[in-house]
């Protein structure tokens, strides 16, 4: 989930979300009155969430930790929920 929400925000609005960094993993944003808004996580990149989880295979051979399911079983609950969101 958190490749896919900084892959949305790196490739589609770099602009945008290097000038607000907060907002790329707090879903507030601060109003001009000095008011806090609840925006929600308004993107996801398939892309991004794929080198998510090629990054978290390769930290975990890294480390040593033979549990690849536990990311494979991660990866799947972050596709179900990002297609679930588009349904």
């Amino acid at each position: 989930m958190i490749g896919a929400r900084l892959g949305h925000c790196l490739l589609y609005e770099p602009g945008y979300y290097l000038s607000h960094i907060t907002e790329m993993v707090l879903p507030i944003r601060t109003m001009p009155d000095g008011s806090t808004k609840f925006i929600g996580y308004a993107g996801l990149a398939s892309h991004g969430g794929t080198i998510g989880v090629i990054v978290a295979l390769l930290l975990l051979t890294v480390v040593g930790l033979d549990s690849v399911w536990l990311v494979l079983i991660a990866a799947a609950f972050g596709i179900l929920v990002g297609r679930w969101k588009k349904a």
